[in-house]
Protein backbone atom coordinates (compact mmCIF):
# COMPACT_ATOMS: atom_id res chain seq x y z
CA UNK A 1 0.00 0.00 0.00
CA UNK A 2 1.49 3.56 -1.27
CA UNK A 3 1.71 6.13 1.22
CA UNK A 4 -1.19 8.04 -0.29
CA UNK A 5 -3.29 4.99 0.08
CA UNK A 6 -2.60 4.61 3.75
CA UNK A 7 -3.23 8.04 4.59
CA UNK A 8 -6.48 8.01 2.46
CA UNK A 9 -7.74 4.78 4.59
CA UNK A 10 -6.94 6.60 7.83
CA UNK A 11 -9.38 9.32 6.39
CA UNK A 12 -11.94 6.98 5.55
CA UNK A 13 -11.88 5.34 8.90
CA UNK A 14 -12.37 8.88 11.03
CA UNK A 15 -14.99 9.53 8.70
CA UNK A 16 -16.95 6.18 9.64
CA UNK A 17 -16.37 6.44 13.09
CA UNK A 18 -17.85 10.10 12.66
CA UNK A 19 -20.60 8.41 10.31
CA UNK A 20 -21.42 5.87 13.34
CA UNK A 21 -20.56 3.03 10.52
CA UNK A 22 -18.82 1.02 13.57
CA UNK A 23 -18.05 -2.48 11.76
CA UNK A 24 -17.03 -0.89 8.76
CA UNK A 25 -14.41 1.57 11.55
CA UNK A 26 -13.32 -1.61 13.48
CA UNK A 27 -12.93 -3.83 10.35
CA UNK A 28 -10.50 -1.55 8.98
CA UNK A 29 -7.88 -1.34 11.95
CA UNK A 30 -5.02 -3.24 11.64
CA UNK A 31 -5.99 -6.60 14.49
CA UNK A 32 -3.06 -5.03 16.43
CA UNK A 33 -4.08 -1.56 16.33
CA UNK A 34 -2.82 0.45 19.20
CA UNK A 35 -4.87 3.64 20.28
CA UNK A 36 -4.83 5.86 23.12
CA UNK A 37 -8.00 7.77 22.82
CA UNK A 38 -7.40 11.34 24.86
CA UNK A 39 -4.81 10.41 27.00
CA UNK A 40 -6.75 7.65 28.47
CA UNK A 41 -5.51 3.74 28.41
CA UNK A 42 -3.26 2.49 26.04
CA UNK A 43 -5.66 0.55 23.90
CA UNK A 44 -4.41 -2.70 22.08
CA UNK A 45 -6.35 -4.61 19.42
CA UNK A 46 -9.50 -4.56 17.18
CA UNK A 47 -11.34 -5.83 20.57
CA UNK A 48 -10.15 -3.54 22.97
CA UNK A 49 -10.83 -0.62 20.72
CA UNK A 50 -14.18 -1.86 19.95
CA UNK A 51 -14.65 -2.48 24.04
CA UNK A 52 -13.89 1.17 24.93
CA UNK A 53 -16.25 1.87 21.89
CA UNK A 54 -19.28 0.46 23.47
CA UNK A 55 -18.23 1.41 27.19
CA UNK A 56 -17.72 4.88 26.18
CA UNK A 57 -21.25 5.53 23.99
CA UNK A 58 -22.91 3.54 26.60
CA UNK A 59 -24.38 6.80 28.63
CA UNK A 60 -23.29 9.46 25.65
CA UNK A 61 -21.92 10.79 22.91
CA UNK A 62 -18.84 10.97 21.11
CA UNK A 63 -17.15 12.91 18.75
CA UNK A 64 -13.45 12.04 17.01
CA UNK A 65 -11.97 15.35 15.53
CA UNK A 66 -8.95 14.37 13.28
CA UNK A 67 -6.40 17.64 13.06
CA UNK A 68 -3.67 15.93 11.55
CA UNK A 69 -2.08 13.12 9.58
CA UNK A 70 1.45 11.82 9.84
CA UNK A 71 3.48 9.19 7.73
CA UNK A 72 6.01 7.63 10.18
CA UNK A 73 7.54 4.86 8.21
CA UNK A 74 4.58 1.92 7.84
CA UNK A 75 2.31 4.01 10.49
CA UNK A 76 -0.15 7.03 10.27
CA UNK A 77 -0.75 8.85 12.96
CA UNK A 78 -3.13 11.03 13.87
CA UNK A 79 -4.02 13.65 16.48
CA UNK A 80 -6.71 15.35 17.01
CA UNK A 81 -9.09 15.48 19.46
CA UNK A 82 -12.48 13.43 21.32
CA UNK A 83 -15.29 14.63 22.91
CA UNK A 84 -17.52 13.15 24.87
CA UNK A 85 -20.64 14.41 25.87
CA UNK A 86 -22.50 12.77 28.83
CA UNK A 87 -25.84 14.71 29.57
CA UNK A 88 -24.87 18.15 30.37
CA UNK A 89 -21.50 17.03 30.84
CA UNK A 90 -18.32 17.60 28.37
CA UNK A 91 -15.04 16.08 28.35
CA UNK A 92 -12.39 17.18 25.67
Amino acid sequence: MTENERLALARRIFRWFAAGETNAFLGALHPDVSARPSGGPRLHGRGEVGTWLSDTHVDGEIEARPLDYEVQGNCILVRGYLRRRAGRILSE
